[in-house]
Formats: structure tokens, C-alpha cells, sequence
């Protein structure tokens, strides 16, 4: 199903008035300010909006309380523009679908995945300057045991199978995951550890929403060994940013290191 929406954008090139500005994005507000030679940054998470929601505004009231993570950011020539660029999250994410899965020997399904967002501050020609999470993601480890395996960001998932199912946030990504069980046994799928530091990430204005790399999690007919494949972005969206971590494009796990 195709939608079609006129998206807010707090991501890209901004000119920051003397005054400052204020970027609320879902739960979370970035405070700027700009100096010759540094810039002001600070945060708090407040709530008041939902997290389809952005307002960008003029004016950044750094008296106001709570603030977290307030620092200053030191350069030669500030300038007076900064752009954000949205990034997919530093760690693998594992995605727990909010009902447990079964997908029988045999079939295979799409099922579309949110992921938390970064917001990365640079200076439109020169350095980056902070990054920080849109959503404060808890952590949870991935493996076979306490010592083989790895740390990574625990998400909650609908694992919609229609787009539409799926409300339109601007602090998230949304991924294209083809479930495939060549095995003749049922899987159950509780959670699965999405890669997305090796993928693309994109805007899809068609629909409104940021999209990754589709992927392609296939278990093996030996029911022990899986296959993981990162396809392409969907045709309608522009690509953002590239990968964090550069990688090939398939590989072969043992099956819990990618679904359980």
C-alpha cells in the first residue's frame, strides 16, 4: 500500500539564528546554540509529543530544567549553519516481536521491523561534532552463552506484515526482513538480531518514513544453519547515510546467532 505524506524535516542543513534553535523530535529535544568559535549543545526527554511528531523552532532555552548531556563543542569557525543526519544505531538490534512467531517448514513471510534512530551533528563542511540516540534503547546480550555472543539494543516489534499496520515515526527505521524456513519443522521466532550497522539508510517520501536495506534471513533445510542476505533499499527511497561497518552482502551464521 502506497502512502503519501508531507514529512517534517529535522534532519538536514539548518540555519541557526543568534537566538538559537530547538529540534523536538518524539520524546526527545536538542537544544543548539552557536558562538564565533563553539557550539552549545544540550537535551532533554520530555514527552510531549508523540513519536510521529517534529517541531523545529527558533530559540533554545538552556536555563530550562531538567537538561542532560549539556556540552560545548569547540571549533575554529562555527559558522551558522549545522546539519543532522539520521543514522541506524551503533550496535546490532534485536527485535522481540511483541507476540512470539511460528512459521511453519516451508513458508516464508515479509515482515516489516522498527529500529531506533542517531541524530549525528556536524558542520555542513568540516566536522561532526556530537551524535545521540532519538531513543534511549535498553541493551540486551545475543548468543548461545554468557561469554559467546555479543551486546547489542533490545527492541520491541508489531512485525507487521502490512505497512499500514505500522504508525509513521521519524526516530525510527523501518526494515524489510523475508523470513524464509526451508526446513520441515516449525521455527518459532522470538527475537531476531538485525544487523543494521551494515545497512543503508534511506527516506522513502512516498510513504513518509525512513527505510533500510531490505534482508533476507533464510533457515536451511538442516534446520541448524541459517543464511542472512542484504538486499538493496526499496526503489522509492533516496539513500541518507552508507553503512557504519562496510561488509558483504551474505553470509552463513549457525541459526542462533541470527533468530531464536
Amino acid at each position: 500500500m502506497t502512502e503519501s505524506t508531507e514529512s517534517p524535516r529535522w534532519w538536514g542543513t539548518h540555519e541557526v539564528p543568534e537566538e538559537g534553535i530547538t529540534f523536538q523530535i518524539g520524546a526527545l529535544v536538542l537544544l543548539v546554540q552557536r558562538d564565533p568559535r563553539e557550539w552549545h549543545l544540550a537535551h532533554r526527554r520530555d514527552g510531549t509529543l508523540g513519536d510521529h511528531a517534529v517541531e523545529v523552532t527558533p530559540g533554545a532555552d538552556f536555563d530550562a530544567s531538567p537538561l542532560a548531556g549539556e556540552r560545548r563543542v569547540l571549533v575554529r569557525d562555527a559558522g551558522r549553519a549545522l546539519e543532522l543526519v539520521p543514522r541506524l544505531a551503533d550496535r546490532a538490534v534485536v527485535a522481540r516481536p511483541v507476540k512470539p512467531l511460528r512459521l511453519p517448514g516451508g513458508e516464508r513471510i515479509d515482515l516489516f521491523v522498527g529500529t531506533p534512530l542517531f541524530a549525528l551533528f556536524r558542520l555542513p563542511a568540516g566536522p561532526e561534532l556530537d551524535e545521540l540516540p532519538l531513543i534511549v534503547a535498553p541493551e540486551t546480550w545475543f548468543g548461545p552463552s554468557p561469554v559467546r555472543g555479543e551486546l547489542c539494543y533490545s527492541a520491541r516489534t508489531r512485525a507487521a506484515i502490512e505497512l499500514d499496520e505500522l504508525p509513521r515515526n521519524l526516530n525510527r527505521a523501518l526494515t524489510r526482513v523475508t523470513l524464509i524456513n526451508h526446513a520441515k519443522d516449525a521455527m518459532n521466532v522470538e527475537r531476531i538480531r538485525l544487523p543494521v550497522t551494515r545497512l543503508r539508510l534511506g527516506f522513502d517520501a512516498s510513504i513518509g518514513r525512513f527505510v533500510t536495506d531490505d534482508v533476507e534471513l533464510e533457515r536451511e533445510s538442516d534446520g541448524e544453519t541459517a543464511n542472512l542476505e542484504i538486499r538493496t533499499l526499496p526503489k522509492t527511497a533516496r539513500e541518507l547515510t552508507p553503512p557504519r561497518e562496510p561488509a558483504r552482502s551474505a553470509w552463513k551464521h549457525a541459526l542462533s546467532a541470527l533468530w531464536a
